[in-house]
């Protein structure tokens, strides 16, 4: 089957996933404009970071000033966090909007990369009617098949920007703790 000729060829998962987006990273515009679209990812990666650092600050100064009874701190504080909320919620949408669109450009490329080869010379007989005993597997309907690439490039995508946020708020936190402990010399 063709899932034991991928597992034979490529034996690990992180080597089949390697493959995958290397296939959608043929050319060097490709290259370029993943490059672009991954500086821009973890640009909004640190905004995003960033505001929720101020969101969480702002929820203890807003504490700290209701416990002193200190009723225009508390609304300054309140109307502060509206805005970081909604700034915070607008580089979140960016940052995952930017993260599909990465991951878009890496199917179409692909693709594109699987259609051609598919449309070479006899490449497609081959897949539709293989010669018997040839070791090539029977594909049902390789254009199908084709399009279901799309959805490991759609996981992808959400697993990705998962885990860079998961990831940039823990080391972000991480730093701001030892920075309160007083270890920050070590840094």
């Amino acid at each position: 089957t063709i899932r034991e000729l991928a597992l034979r060829r490529w034996p690990s998962r992180l080597g089949r996933l390697y493959e995958v987006v290397r296939l959608g990273l043929q050319t060097p515009a490709r290259r370029r404009q993943a490059l672009r679209q991954g500086v821009a990812v973890l640009a909004l990666l640190q905004a995003r970071t960033w505001l929720h650092w101020m969101f969480c600050r702002s929820l203890g100064g807003m504490t700290r000033a209701s416990m002193a009874g200190d009723v225009p701190s508390v609304v300054a504080e309140f109307l502060v966090n509206c805005v970081v909320v909604c700034m915070g919620g607008v580089a979140d949408q960016m940052l995952r909007h930017q993260v599909g669109h990465l991951t878009v450009d890496l199917w179409s490329g692909a693709l594109g990369h699987l259609q051609r080869r598919l449309m070479k010379d006899t490449v497609l007989f081959r897949v539709v009617c293989p010669i018997p005993d040839s070791g090539v597997p029977v594909v049902r309907d390789p254009v199908v098949r084709l399009a279901e690439v799309r959805s490991l490039f759609d996981s992808l995508s959400t697993q990705v920007c998962e885990t860079l946020m998961h990831g940039a708020n823990t080391a972000f936190m991480l730093l701001a703790l030892t920075r309160g402990l007083g270890t920050s010399v070590l840094w």
